[in-house]
């Protein structure tokens, strides 16, 4: 799935959120804000970002901070996920906060025996 580099910041936005495998609460959350405002900025009510707002959410989406703002430049940082990592989180992220917990003291555990 390709997405275009004319997209408005809401469409952009809340295309990356829903690749990351993220709803609006989740993403919200992480980024510190209400679910409302999320809301807003998806819906183009509200227009642009806070720089700090937009590198911690670009962060957050796995997106470059300049496609996401401006559509420009790579969607993928220069550090990008791989196509494991970034369907191993999708698939994470889709758990429930139990199931979360669950996968997380297995994977400490698998490291805890490797070193």
């Amino acid at each position: 799935m390709t997405i275009q580099r004319d997209m408005a910041l809401a469409n952009r936005i809340k295309k990356a959120r829903i690749l990351a495998g993220l709803s609006q609460a989740e993403l919200a959350r992480r980024c510190g804000v209400s679910p409302s405002l999320l809301c807003n900025l998806e819906n183009g009510k509200i227009k642009s970002l806070r720089h700090s707002m937009l590198l911690q959410m670009a962060k957050i989406l796995g997106k470059s901070p300049e496609w996401l703002a401006f559509g420009r430049g790579h969607a993928k940082p220069s550090s990008a996920r791989s196509k494991f990592e970034h369907d191993f989180l999708v698939d994470f992220h889709s758990l429930s906060a139990a199931e979360r917990k669950i996968v997380a003291r297995m994977v400490h555990s698998l490291a805890m025996d490797k070193s």
